[in-house]
This record gives structure tokens, sequence and C-alpha cells, in this order.
């Protein structure tokens, strides 16, 4: 398996900070449960956490989400103080 990142942290998001078309992207989503971040943007689109299912398959990364049946994305959380960030990869076998 290939992964590809450049393991620069990004910010996790909360509701509040995306905009109105990243929100129309998950009209599935309870706006009442704003706490915490739960989004971050990569390579111009906006991915939330729930897309990801938790793996220990893939050493180092933390959880995935397949695109296609090769391809997909991995992240591993952050943790620094009281807030927690991403790095991002995209995977493909």
């Amino acid at each position: 398996m290939f992964i590809k990142t450049n393991n620069q942290p990004r910010e996790l998001l909360v509701w509040q900070e995306l905009t109105t078309s990243e929100k129309c992207q998950f009209a599935y989503t309870d706006t009442a449960d704003v706490c915490g971040g739960s989004y971050f943007r990569y390579k111009g689109q906006v991915y939330s956490l729930d897309e990801f299912f938790v793996t220990d398959s893939i050493s180092g990364w933390d959880a995935v989400a397949s695109q296609t049946a090769f391809s997909g994305i991995v992240i591993k959380l952050v943790q620094g103080g009281c807030e927690s960030d991403v790095v991002v990869g995209r995977y493909a076998s």
C-alpha cells in the first residue's frame, strides 16, 4: 500500500467555521451537536470525522475512508494541549 502525505497537522473545525456551501454537504448532520471539532479541509474539500472508520490495519494511522475499491483517505489524530488536529494522507493499493 502506498500512502502520500505531507505530515502537516490540519486544524479540526466546528460547524460554525464551515461556509454555507460546505454545510450543505452535511445536510444529514444535527447542527445542534456542535461541540468539538469534527470537520477538516483537505485538497479543496471538507471532510467530517463521521465519514471515517477506525482501523488498526494501517500502521501509524487511526482511521480510513474509502473513495474507490483501491484508494481513499487516511487520518491520524494529533493531540496538542486542549485542541486536536488531524494529519491526512491519500492511500492507494
